[in-house]
């Protein structure tokens, strides 16, 4: 059998949330996150309740974190959000041998 070669994931375009969780999870949401989580379980303990799941919870708990930042810091993180994801497909671009800096007709690969 042929050595089957998995072709690299595309990059996705984080919502900011997002890309706020990844960088500031542990230092600004990770605490309010215990929080909420202890309290919710508690609720289903008391009340009978389906649980929400721990990544529901966790999505949500980082979204109000992230709204209550300044608009400075907001754009701040978008902006950097959005250089992240160029690098990352620039890096992508390179695992799949196309360099986009290369005029189309010659990043042809017949």
């Amino acid at each position: 059998k042929f050595l089957e070669v998995k072709k690299p994931e595309k990059p996705k375009n984080l919502p900011p949330w997002q890309h706020y969780s990844s960088r500031y999870y542990y230092e600004r949401v990770k605490a309010a996150f215990n929080e909420e989580w202890a309290r919710v379980r508690k609720k289903v303990v008391a009340e009978g309740e389906k649980p929400d799941t721990k990544i529901s919870v966790r999505s949500e708990v980082t979204q109000h974190m992230y709204e209550q930042e300044s608009e400075g810091f907001k754009e701040q993180l978008k902006a950097e959000a959005k250089e992240d994801y160029k690098r990352r497909l620039v890096e992508y671009n390179k695992q799949l041998g196309i360099d986009k800096s290369l005029p189309s007709a010659e990043r042809r690969q017949w």
